[in-house]
């Protein structure tokens, strides 16, 4: 009870942001410390001067007025509220040698409670300064806002813009708020990410616009056994053991090109209780995506009321991709269960790909109110599923169907439940089956509908399957569905409306006429 509690009081922006005391405190205005807002002058010690001046007193707010103040790596305190007016503007250096040699961010604060950021000024990484033509990183700042081990932050209002790395990291946090904050990073830049939640709990992002060369929003968690630094975020090991729990995304407008929501790649621990809701997702190589790699687990995951619409330089596309994997041949595999998507709508050329592993499927899965149009599809039967980084490949005796030509493909799941899907597609370059599913078991497909033109291969595809159901769907092709490979249990076919009686259905010996149930099959002419 005390967790649901406390989400309710994030999500009503009760997270406390400064004492009343502290905030009767005069604000200080940076200029008076002898920062100038010329675009040139650095201005790391005097920002630095009004932070520590702000700590002695015991709290309070610093002021960036109009103009533009380069600087620095700035350390952040606890009971500071940082408020940047609008047409100020906290510019980062192009210069390397101005941030600190340990810790090359330009915002860090670490062991810091009751801090803000607020104002509807900008933050500029200056991040051109560290990308060479065509766009491959220099060193860099990396990341670039950064927080560990703190509580009760919030991030309201501002702009972040042109960042030269991941752009705001929250590693070890607790009781997070942000909110209408705009973040705009080029779209070629590599691990821009917009906001990567590590290890931190009780976290609320709402009223966002996200637009990265990288992902959007993502949630990971480290272990000290299976963290190999995959990217810029790597979190301290005093939080390596830490889940990620009680996040909630909602009322979002998001750009990347790479992951929109992503969760992962870093997964050694748990990430649970998490909600994502009311997202608009354009432009994007994945709408949602969730790689495990470090045998943790995923776990009560709800994902609601969402548009996608996949768009990207890649050769294809997922709106949803969802992979159990190890990091390398020595590693383990992990757990997702417990998911729900609901009320989400999707444009693509690629295709949903979803699968576990046979040593540890997906389990308790629910797609309903499910929409996916797809035009000008690729050509998929070439294609290797994505690793979540380029660093890493090809893991021994792992299942992979992205070559699988369907475009929404299930693997190694059981107790799955698609209820009321429905898909479009013109396929002009490249015929799929609507739907396959590969060694999925106690799986229920209800009030499916496919609306394409005629093709080869069959609507619904069973492969190494068993205990499925498929109930009041219909399909205008033939054949409507196909079974291969080993069954088990039964096979229930009740009130559906096929196309042709005859090529209806493609049923192997080995599914005998005891497992097969079916009621009221109808044709359509």
């Amino acid at each position: 009870m005390k967790r649901h509690l406390l989400i309710v009081c994030i999500a009503l922006g009760c997270a406390p942001l400064m004492s009343d005391a502290l905030a009767q405190k005069p604000s200080l205005n940076v200029v008076d410390f002898g920062a100038k807002g010329d675009g040139k002058t650095l201005n790391t010690r005097f920002l630095q001067a009004a932070i520590d001046s702000c700590e002695k007193r015991g709290g309070g707010a610093i002021v960036i007025p109009a103009g533009r103040f380069l600087t620095g790596t700035l350390f952040l305190k606890s009971n500071l509220r940082i408020h940047i007016e609008s047409g100020g503007e906290l510019l980062g250096s192009p210069n390397l040698a101005d941030y600190d040699k340990t810790r090359k961010h330009l915002l860090f604060g670490k062991d810091i409670q009751n801090f803000a950021i607020t104002g509807k000024g900008v933050i500029d990484g200056n991040g051109k300064c560290f990308f060479d033509e065509k766009f491959n990183a220099l060193d860099r700042p990396a990341p670039f806002i950064v927080i560990e081990d703190g509580e009760d932050l919030s991030i309201r209002d501002v702009k972040l813009q042109n960042s030269p790395a991941h752009s705001l990291v929250f590693s070890g946090c607790n009781r997070v708020v942000v909110d209408g904050v705009t973040i705009l990073n080029e779209m070629r830049s590599p691990n821009t990410d917009g906001i990567d939640i590590t290890s931190s709990s009780n976290v609320m992002i709402s009223n966002c616009f996200i637009s990265t060369g990288d992902d959007a929003i993502c949630l990971k968690t480290y272990h000290p056994e299976t963290d190999k630094g995959d990217d810029l975020a790597v979190p301290t090991r005093r939080n390596s053991d830490k889940t990620t729990e009680n996040v909630v995304v909602t009322n979002c407008v998001i750009e990347s090109d790479d992951g929109a929501l992503k969760l992962g790649t870093g997964s050694g621990t748990a990430i649970r209780y998490c909600s994502f809701s009311n997202i608009v997702i354009r432009n994007a190589r994945f709408g949602i995506a969730l790689f495990m790699k470090d045998g943790g687990v995923y776990e009560h995951l709800r994902f609601s009321n969402i548009q996608i619409q996949t768009a990207s330089r890649h050769a294809t596309e997922y709106p949803i991709f969802i992979d159990i994997e190890k990091r390398d041949d020595d590693g383990k595999y992990g757990a997702i269960r417990s998911v729900r998507f609901s009320n989400i709508d999707m444009q693509t050329r690629g295709n949903c790909l979803i699968a576990g592993q046979a040593a540890s499927p997906l389990e308790d899965f629910t797609f309903e109110n499910i929409t996916l149009r797809v035009q000008n599809a690729v050509d998929v039967s070439k294609f290797k599923k994505p690793r979540g980084n380029k660093k890493l490949g090809d893991v021994k005796g792992s299942s992979d169907f992205a070559a699988i030509p369907a475009h929404f493909t299930l693997g190694h799941a059981k107790s799955v439940v698609i209820k009321n899907f429905r898909l479009w597609s013109d396929e002009p370059s490249a015929a799929r089956h609507a739907i396959a599913l590969i060694n999925a078991h106690r799986s229920k497909l209800i009030e499916f509908e496919t609306l394409a033109p005629q093709r080869p291969l069959a609507a619904i595809l069973l492969m190494n399957s068993g205990d499925c159901s498929i109930e009041r769907s219909a399909s205008d092709a033939s054949p409507f569905l196909k079974v291969e490979g080993d069954w088990t249990g039964q096979l229930r076919l009740i009130a559906n409306r096929v196309q042709d009686a005859k090529d209806a259905f493609l049923l192997p010996k080995s599914v005998s006429r005891k497992q097969i149930i079916e009621q009221g099959t109808m044709t359509m002419k």
